[in-house]
């Protein structure tokens, strides 16, 4: 082999190299960027509820006064003694009564929850929280329903939480 094709077959090894490297570094980017979101949503806090998975989380983050869920994925309650400085805990609240399959974000196997946004001045001393949800389910063959939960918490502690359906892209 002579000394010009030794030179030109390392040179293709290196690109090749350098090529293999990019892809690799730009996989490991694309993962960690989407690695919190969901759908077209950054996600703020993201899990998954599974039918055949109990949550079995730590102690009741607020109490419940009363509690109310309809197969429709609506829901509606009250927060006992609550007051205003706990809108910071009611996202992580919402969450675990949706992670203890309470508020029902599936209907036959599974659901992805991205939690995407927070106002915790609305109403006056109330909190919203808006969720988008990917859920899968099989009937002739295995599809992925999106909708988003919508819940407003009032400025007495009561709560209501609805979905809304997404039309297919």
């Amino acid at each position: 082999m002579t000394k010009t094709k030794k030179i030109l077959l390392s040179i293709l090894v290196l690109v090749i190299l350098a090529i293999l490297v990019w892809v690799v570094v730009v996989k490991i980017i694309h993962n960690s960027q989407n690695e919190g979101s969901l759908g077209k949503h950054k996600c703020l806090s993201k899990f998954r509820v599974e039918r055949s998975i109990n949550y079995s989380g730590g102690p009741e983050i607020l109490k419940l006064d009363s509690f109310q869920s309809f197969e429709s994925g609506a829901f509606f309650g009250k927060i006992k003694d609550y007051k205003p400085e706990q809108n910071k805990q009611f996202a992580a609240f919402i969450n675990q009564l949706m992670q203890e399959q309470k508020i029902m974000t599936y209907l036959h196997l599974r659901a992805d929850v991205c939690f995407y946004n927070q106002d915790l001045l609305n109403p006056e001393n109330g909190a919203g929280l808006n969720y988008y949800v990917e859920h899968y389910y099989c009937t002739n063959h295995c599809q992925t329903g999106k909708y988003e939960i919508k819940v407003d918490l009032d400025a007495n502690g009561n709560f209501v939480g609805y979905r809304q359906n997404l039309s297919e892209d």
